[in-house]
């Protein structure tokens, strides 16, 4: 089997000479909207792919717009900041602390890809469903978790630590787990 045969996969070469064997009947991440249609009767159609952007899409507004945790704590930032300041003898937390963190949906296709690590790659049971069941349009957005997500950047390094700290304080004054 050919390197580039080998199905998508974070194997490192010490686990080359057992996952050989254990991923020889296992589809090729290009084969897996084939194997989805044939196995499980799932078709990857622009519809399923447009529901998927959609959602995420109001996932995302519905956040930004309606979550009092993140209000809050967007509200807080410039205090978060002011605080570090405050802290380190005059250092800044973040380059703009007015300037609000985007957030991003995860795009259909590296979506896919999860599902596929998922259902395939990752699932010690193939060709059987993996444990918890495959991973499917009807359950996929309640079965995977970094759909909409979102970055901070900060100066320095120990404001990493510091930020999160903060982060943690607004989850446990909005009791957000």
């Amino acid at each position: 089997m050919k390197l580039k045969d080998k199905p998508f996969s974070r194997f490192n070469s010490a686990d080359k000479a057992t996952s050989e064997s254990k991923d020889a009947e296992k589809p090729l991440f290009e084969q897996y909207e084939k194997w989805l249609k044939d196995s499980l009767g799932i078709e990857i159609s622009n519809g399923v792919k447009t529901q998927y952007e959609y959602i995420t899409e109001r996932i995302k507004i519905d956040f930004e717009k309606k979550s009092l945790f993140w209000i809050s704590l967007m509200e807080n930032l410039i205090d978060i900041h002011e605080n570090y300041k405050i802290n380190t003898n005059g250092y800044n937390l973040f380059n703009d602390p007015s300037k609000k963190p985007e957030f991003n949906t995860k795009p259909f296709d590296s979506f896919l890809l999860k599902t596929y690590r998922k259902n395939i790659l990752e699932n010690d049971n193939f060709p059987k469903e993996p444990n918890g069941g495959w991973i499917t349009p009807k359950n996929w957005m309640s079965r995977t978790n970094d759909l909409v997500r979102t970055r901070f950047v900060v100066k320095y390094i120990d404001g990493v630590s510091y930020l999160v700290d903060q982060i943690i304080t607004q989850c446990e004054q909005w009791v957000v787990t």
